[in-house]
């Protein structure tokens, strides 16, 4: 933003005006002493260097927020088989990549313990993947075959069944592979355990 023109007959530059033709930025003592025996001409030029210090925050703040943007579709592209650059400042640790669960138990990749894995990756590193788009996007890119197959239509953001969080994710993937026995199994296991102690 441009500094506004001052209106005074004696044509003298504002404040803001010669910060933006010199490169020093404080006034000399004499010139400053200039300025003092027209106070209000001062007091405009105070006045125009706060609104304009002003629109230099508002315009960091947005370049700011565009540069967080920016970071997020960095990691975005980068989440799926290789690792995201580290923020400023900060390291974290990666988490080795998954096996990829492809509905098929021939692989020994079991459901169950497929899904431990993908939400421990995700919290281990939720520095990397912060938002609910960039959590589905990784487990998405974590399955495979016909499991990928069964999920894909709700993972284009156009559809209106598309997955709102994670969660409806893992809800459709425990529906599709699941144990529906698990606990009726798991109470199971436990009195064979209990009556092999006695």
């Amino acid at each position: 933003m441009a500094c506004r023109p001052e209106g005074h007959l004696n044509r003298r530059e504002t404040l803001c005006q010669k910060a933006e033709q010199e490169d020093r930025l404080v006034p000399t003592r004499a010139e400053f002493q200039e300025m003092l025996k027209n106070p209000d001409a001062l007091y405009k030029d105070i006045i125009e260097l706060i609104e304009k210090s002003r629109d230099f925050h508002a315009h960091r703040d947005n370049y700011r927020e565009q540069l967080f943007e920016v970071k997020q579709i960095m990691q975005y592209s980068r989440t799926i088989g290789s690792m995201p650059a580290p923020s400023e400042g900060r390291r974290f640790t990666k988490l080795p990549d998954l096996p990829l669960f492809n509905g098929s138990m021939k692989d020994g990749v079991m459901y169950d313990n497929w899904l431990i894995q993908v939400e421990n990756k995700l919290r281990g590193n939720a520095d990397v993947y912060p938002t609910k788009d960039l959590k589905i996007i990784y487990v998405a890119g974590q399955v495979s075959g016909d499991a990928l197959t069964l999920i894909s239509s709700h993972l284009w953001a156009m559809n209106r069944h598309a997955y709102g969080t994670i969660d409806e994710l893992y809800e459709y993937l425990e529906e599709l592979y699941g144990n529906p026995n698990k606990k009726r199994n798991a109470r199971q296991a436990f009195k064979d355990l209990a009556m092999r102690k006695e």
